[in-house]
């Protein structure tokens, strides 16, 4: 690990995803052997992961080069076989069957989670890759297809940072599932006693109160009482 490290401290968002990283490689059944940094941050979870070395292989993902050659400068002081760089469509990911993989999908909106995972499930179908989701807007979409796909909720939690709420969710792809491991439209995380629980809430609910006088009534008014019947 890097005396100093290469980048400061993680916000909320991206620390809760580090946390939930480092604590399953301390797991040995539950390690993963190939991280794949997909997110929309320059990096930054992903050099933090290197740092602590908590996997065989980083791969860091963009599509803008520029980004890639920033991380490929600034990663001159971490062993090169701790980590490689795509610069590439995330849709396109080659994955070894014989590993673990866990795909970052964060800081990026819904469509292009849905976009990414739709092509990787298709390209890989059967086999058992995991993903941790974080878009920034589009979540209650995010849910529908992953409900439509039948993956496995592994976790699911909210996070908030510098007045926004972000949910995370964690799944596995090619797993069987059942009833305590399928995916909700609205999430089953709510906290009624967290405030942050109950601004996000709020916040849902007056986003299908507008969308409900709009041109697609009939699904936010649908969505709309799901959210109202959380508890």
């Amino acid at each position: 690990m890097s005396a100093v490290s290469l980048v400061g401290p993680l916000g909320a968002r991206l620390r809760s995803l580090y946390d939930l990283i480092e604590a399953a490689q301390l797991q040995p059944l539950n390690r993963y052997d190939r991280i794949w940094d997909c997110c929309c941050d320059h990096g930054y979870l992903g050099i933090k992961i290197v740092e602590a070395e908590l996997c065989e292989k980083l791969v860091f993902v963009d599509q803008v080069p520029h980004i890639i050659q920033w991380l490929d400068s600034k990663l001159e002081a971490l062993p090169k076989e701790r980590f490689s760089l795509i610069a590439g469509d995330a849709s396109d990911l080659v994955f070894d069957a014989k590993q673990r993989h866990l795909v970052i999908l964060a800081g990026v909106s819904g469509s292009t989670v849905t976009a990414i995972m739709g092509a990787i499930l298709k390209a890989y179908a059967g086999d058992s890759i995991d993903f941790l989701l974080c878009p920034t807007h589009g979540v209650f979409e995010v849910r529908e297809y992953l409900i439509d796909a039948r993956v496995s909720l592994m976790d699911e939690w909210i996070v908030s940072e510098k007045g926004r709420h972000y949910e995370v969710i964690h799944i596995r792809a090619g797993a069987e599932i059942d009833g305590d491991v399928k995916v909700s439209s609205v999430g089953k995380m709510w906290n009624a006693n967290d405030k942050d629980h109950e601004a996000y809430l709020k916040k849902n609910i007056a986003h299908y109160q507008r969308a409900e006088q709009g041109d697609d009534a009939v699904r936010s008014k649908r969505i709309l009482e799901e959210y109202r019947g959380i508890r």
